[in-house]
């Protein structure tokens, strides 16, 4: 319920670094205050950070709801069985069927009641296209513990298309399911190698 990681293989990171700054010395107009999310339904042309942020709150919303679902039942669902075939590729999710049952089995003091979505950003996108996405990430776990454990030291997610089979009803919302994730304790001495080819 706390949500697990999965350790796997090693890219070049690629930084994405901010855009450099204006010589214009035209007025810069005022900040605007409302703050635009893409669509994570639908994959555009160009597949950035904000986007990917997007997918991966609506992934981690559909995952929040196997958690709440598991704790009110004390059991695993059918419901959470196909939520989790919905967002995990194979063989990730044979593991976290597995894991969901087992988190149950352990103590539970320190997760929240009901909790909520863990947040994941994107330090660095790595690659990115229609066919695969590779980022590395953080996960703030302080919606679902009370007490969150250590951060891990490297975090990284990779995005597939996603099955129509294995999600029928379109309980993930998005065309991504999640293909990897890995998580360290201590970061690697090399970052894992781009599962998506690049």
């Amino acid at each position: 319920c706390g949500g697990g990681s999965h350790h796997a293989a090693s890219p070049t990171t690629v930084r994405l670094t901010a855009p450099s700054a204006s010589t214009s010395n035209a007025p810069t107009p005022p900040a605007s205050t409302t703050t635009t999310v893409p669509d994570p339904v639908n994959i555009p042309a160009t597949i950035d950070v904000p986007y990917v942020n997007a997918v991966l709150a609506q992934l981690n919303h559909v995952y929040g709801n196997v958690s709440r679902a598991d704790l009110a039942a004390m059991s695993l669902p059918r419901s959470s069985a196909t939520r989790l075939r919905a967002l995990f590729s194979d063989p990730l999710y044979g593991q976290e069927l597995t894991l969901a049952t087992n988190s149950l089995l352990g103590d539970l003091s320190n997760v929240r009641q009901p909790p909520g979505d863990r947040i994941t950003k994107v330090v660095n996108l790595i690659t990115a296209d229609s066919t695969c996405i590779f980022v590395e990430t953080e996960t703030d776990y302080s919606p679902v513990l009370m007490h969150p454990e250590t951060a891990a030291a490297a975090e990284y997610y990779e995005l597939t298309p996603k099955l129509r089979v294995n999600d029928p009803l379109n309980v993930n919302p998005t065309p991504w399911a999640i293909q990897q994730n890995m998580a360290y304790l201590t970061a690697p001495n090399h970052p894992p190698s781009d599962p998506c080819g690049n």
